[in-house]
C-alpha cells in the first residue's frame, strides 16, 4: 500500500540560531519528517540579522517578530504568525499543524479554526514546574496564564508528551482530555550518535552537555568533582555549553581549587564532533535541580552513544534498567554514582553500554518515533 505524502505546518517560538533543546527537537522532527517523503513548511520567531523568508536544507521557513519574551512581544508575535500564516495555509494546502509551545499553539490554534486542520501540541518543558528560585518569570506570570494554558491544551486534536509521567503531569495540571495525550517520546538521528562499546580515549571523562545555567545545577556537578577526585585523581570533568552562569561558574571552580579537572569546552554545534565527545566520555551527568519528567536530548545522545546517564530527573522506571542511574540533588550522592561507574569492571561496563543502546533503538530511534506521529497526524486527518 503507497504511504501518503503529508503537508505538515511546523510552527515554534524559537529555532537557529539559537540553540537549545526545544531547537533541537523541532529541528529533528523537521529532518525526520522529510527523510520519510511529507513536505514541511515552518513559522518561527525572527531574530536580529536572520532573513524573513529562507530555505533551511530544503524546508521553508517564514520568519516573523518581534522576537522579545514579554506579554506583549508574545502577543504581536502570535499576531503576525497568524497573518503571515494564512498564506501559507492556502498556498500549501497543509493536512496538519504541529505546534511547539503555548504562543506556537495559540497560533495553530486561530489557523487550525479557520482552515479546519487538526492542531496537534508538543511542549519541551514547564516552568511552572520548576523550582521557584530557578525559574525565569514571577510566580504571579504563571498564575495568570494557567487558565488560558488550559484552555488552548483542551482545545488542541492532540497533545503529545514525551514519557508516561509528562502525560499524568498535563491531565492533572491542566485538566486534559486523557484521551487527547499521547506519549510519544523524543527521537535524535542515531546516524550521527554511533554507538562505543567504551570510551574512545583511556580516560576518566565526565560529560556535561547543555546551557549554563541555573536550573540545570553545574554547581552540584562542580562540588562532586572535588569528591571524585579524592578517588580518581586523573579524573576529568568536561563542560560543554553556554550560558548565564558560566562565569560564576568559572569562579566556583577557581575557588574550589578543580582547575585541574574542570574544564569549560564552550558550545559544540557540529553533531559529529559532539558525538566524538560522547564516545570519548565514561558517563554523562544531567543534574537539573527540578523533578524531570521526560528524558532530555543529551540523554538520548548519550544513551544511543553508549553512555550511561547519572540524573536527578524524575523518569519512567523503564529508563532505570537500561543505563539511566538516578540520583539526588546533594553532591556527594552524585560523586557516589559517578564513582559507581569508574569502578565498574571492563565487563561490566560493556554491558551497561549494550543495555543503553537496545533502550534507545527500541524507544527513541527515529524511525520508531515517526512511524507514531505520522500515524497520530493521520488518525485526526481522517477525522
Amino acid at each position: 500500500m503507497e504511504r501518503r505524502v503529508l503537508h505538515v505546518l511546523v510552527i515554534s517560538s524559537g529555532f537557529y540560531p539559537k540553540v537549545d533543546g526545544t531547537t533541537l527537537a523541532v529541528a529533528n522532527l523537521i529532518e525526520g519528517l522529510k527523510t520519510r517523503g511529507h513536505k514541511v513548511s515552518f513559522i518561527t520567531r525572527k531574530y536580529k540579522g536572520t532573513p524573513s523568508l529562507e530555505n533551511w536544507r530544503g524546508t521553508c521557513i517564514l520568519r516573523v517578530g518581534p522576537s522579545g519574551a514579554s506579554a506583549f512581544s508574545r502577543l504581536m508575535l502570535i499576531i503576525n504568525q497568524v497573518v503571515l500564516g494564512i498564506p501559507f495555509m492556502i498556498s500549501g494546502k497543509m493536512d496538519v499543524i504541529h505546534d511547539h509551545g503555548f504562543a506556537p499553539l495559540a497560533t495553530g490554534l486561530i489557523l487550525g479554526f479557520m482552515f479546519r486542520k487538526p492542531v496537534v501540541a508538543t511542549f519541551h518543558g514547564f516552568q511552572s514546574l520548576w523550582s521557584k528560585e530557578t525559574r525565569w518569570r514571577k510566580e504571579y506570570v504563571y498564575k495568570i496564564a494557567h487558565p488560558f494554558f488550559k484552555l488552548m491544551i483542551k482545545s488542541a486534536s492532540a497533545v503529545i508528551a514525551q514519557s508516561k509521567k509528562l502525560k499524568e503531569i498535563i491531565i492533572t495540571t491542566y485538566d486534559a482530555n486523557p484521551d487527547k495525550v499521547y506519549v510519544i517520546p523524543h527521537m535524535i538521528d542515531e546516524g550521527f550518535f554511533s554507538f562505543s562499546p567504551k570510551p574512545r580515549i583511556d580516560k576518566n571523562i565526565v560529560l556535561y552537555v547543555g546551557t549554563l545555567a541555573r536550573v540545570y545545577g553545574l554547581d552540584l556537578l562542580i562540588e562532586a568533582a572535588g569528591y571524585v577526585r579524592s578517588f580518581f585523581p586523573n579524573c576529568e570533568f568536561l563542560i560543554v555549553g553556554e550560558g548565564p552562569q558560566r562565569e560564576k561558574l568559572e569562579k566556583l571552580v577557581k575557588k574550589s581549587n578543580l582547575e585541574e579537572i574542570v574544564h569549560f569546552a564552550g558550545p559544540i554545534y557540529d553533531r559529529k564532533k559532539l558525538s566524538e565527545q560522547y564516545r570519548s566520555a565514561k558517563v554523562v551527568v544531567i543534574p537539573e535541580k527540578y523533578e524531570g519528567y521526560i528524558l532530555p536530548l543529551v540523554a538520548l545522545e548519550a544513551l544511543a552513544s553508549g553512555r550511561p546517564v547519572i540524573t536527578t530527573l524524575n523518569l519512567d522506571p523503564r529508563a532505570y534498567e537500561a543505563g539511566v542511574i538516578k540520583t539526588s540533588f546533594d553532591p556527594r550522592d552524585i560523586a557516589e554514582k559517578i564513582l559507581w561507574i569508574l569502578r565498574l569492571s571492563e565487563d561490566q561496563y560493556m554491558e551497561i553500554t549494550e543495555k543503553a543502546r537496545k533502550f534507545f533503538e527500541d524507544e527513541h530511534g527515529r524511525n520508531v518515533v515517526l512511524r507514531k506521529i505520522e500515524e497520530l497526524y493521520l488518525k485526526f486527518i481522517s477525522r
